[in-house]
C-alpha cells in the first residue's frame, strides 16, 4: 500500500466516523433537549450536520477528496478521477467508519453501543426523496467550478435537503447503514435500508449522466487537445513569471510537454509550485508565498521544485519544474 493511499484511507475513516457521530449525536441531543418537538430537533440536527460537513471537507479534501460516501466514490471512479482499486478500498472504510461513528455517538450519550432501529422510513415518498437528495449532492460535487467552494456548496445542499425531502436527505449509503444501528432520532429501520441505498445509487447515476452532458467528459484521458494546450501554456507562463501557483489535472499535461512536467499516475490530480532563484531572494520565500496562495485557493500541492540557477539553466532545459 502506498503512503498516499494510506493517508487517503485514514482520512476517509476519520471523516466518516466524525460525520456519523455528528449526525447521530446531534439527533440524540436535540431530542433530549426538546422532547416531542421534532421540528426543533431537526433544526439542531441540520445545523450540526452542515457545520461538520464544512469542517471535514475543508480538512480532508486535500488528502482523500473527502468523499465519506460510497456513492460519490463510485461516481468518481466511473469518471476516472480515481482508480477502481482505490475506490474499492475507500468504500468498506467509509462504511466501517460510519458504523464506528454510530457506536461513538452512543458512547458519548451513555446508550447501548449497538442498537437496531425501529424508525420506519418506507414508501414511495422516501424513495423519490433519496433519489433527489443524492442527485443534487452529486450535481454539486461534479459541477462546482472552484475547489474552495465545495465545502459550503455540499453542506448547504444537504442542509436544504434536510427540509425539502421527506427522507431528510440521507444521500449516503454508508450513513444509511450506520443509522440502522441506532434506535434514536436519526435512525432507520434495517428493513428500509436496501430501498434507500437503491434510490441513492439511482440518483448518483442520473447525476453522473447529466453532468456528462452539462459539463462534458472531464475524466482522465478524455480532455480535448485545446485543454491540454492551455494547461501547457499556463505552465510556461508560470515559469516565465518566476513566482506562481497553478492547478491542473494530471491529464492536462500533453505528451509533448512531458519533459517539462513529469506525468503522474493515472487518476491523480496535481498542483504545481515552481520557484526561481533571483539574485539574493531565496526560492524558499517564493515557495512560502505559493503555499499561502494554494491554501487560499483550496489547492493541494503534490510536489515542489526550485530552480536555483540565476540564469534558469538546468540540465532539463531552462526554468523547468517537476510535478
Amino acid at each position: 500500500m502506498s503512503e498516499r493511499l494510506a493517508r487517503g484511507l485514514a482520512a476517509e475513516a476519520c471523516g466518516s466516523i466524525l460525520l456519523a457521530a455528528t449526525v447521530i449525536g446531534s439527533g440524540i441531543m436535540g431530542a433530549r433537549l426538546v422532547g416531542e418537538n421534532t421540528a426543533v430537533a431537526l433544526i439542531a440536527n441540520t445545523g450540526a450536520t452542515v457545520a461538520v460537513l464544512v469542517v471535514l471537507i475543508s480538512l480532508f479534501a486535500p488528502l482523500s477528496g473527502a468523499h465519506f460516501n460510497p456513492a460519490v466514490t463510485l461516481v468518481m471512479a466511473f469518471r476516472q478521477r480515481m482508480t477502481w482499486m482505490v475506490a474499492l478500498a475507500y468504500v468498506p472504510v467509509q462504511i466501517a467508519g460510519c458504523c464506528a461513528g454510530a457506536v461513538l455517538a452512543h458512547a458519548m450519550f451513555e446508550l447501548p453501543l449497538v442498537q437496531m432501529s425501529t424508525h420506519v422510513r418506507s414508501g414511495s415518498a422516501q424513495f423519490v426523496s433519496e433519489i433527489v437528495a443524492t442527485f443534487g449532492l452529486l450535481l454539486v460535487i461534479l459541477g462546482h467550478q472552484r475547489g474552495r467552494d465545495a465545502p459550503w456548496l455540499v453542506a448547504l445542499w444537504i442542509g436544504a435537503a434536510y427540509w425539502f425531502t421527506a427522507s431528510t436527505s440521507f444521500a449516503n449509503p454508508a450513513i444509511t447503514i450506520a443509522r440502522s444501528l441506532t434506535d434514536t432520532f436519526a435512525g432507520i429501520r434495517p428493513l428500509d435500508v436496501p430501498l434507500f441505498i437503491l434510490a441513492q445509487l439511482i440518483g448518483a447515476a442520473v447525476a453522473a449522466g447529466l453532468c456528462w452532458l452539462l459539463f462534458g467528459p472531464t475524466s482522465e484521458g478524455r480532455k480535448s487537445r485545446a485543454d491540454q494546450t492551455m494547461a501547457v501554456t499556463r505552465l510556461r507562463r508560470a515559469v516565465r513569471a518566476r513566482l506562481t501557483c497553478g492547478s491542473s489535472s494530471a491529464s492536462g499535461i500533453s505528451r509533448r510537454a512531458s519533459h517539462r512536467c513529469a506525468r503522474p499516475r493515472k487518476g491523480r490530480h496535481v498542483d504545481v509550485l515552481i520557484a526561481r532563484w533571483e539574485a539574493e531572494k531565496l526560492s524558499e520565500d517564493q515557495l512560502r508565498n505559493c503555499r499561502r496562495r494554494a491554501d487560499d485557493e483550496g489547492w493541494s500541492v503534490e510536489r515542489e521544485f526550485a530552480d536555483k540557477a540565476i540564469s534558469g539553466a538546468d540540465s532539463r532545459g531552462p526554468n523547468t519544474g517537476t510535478c
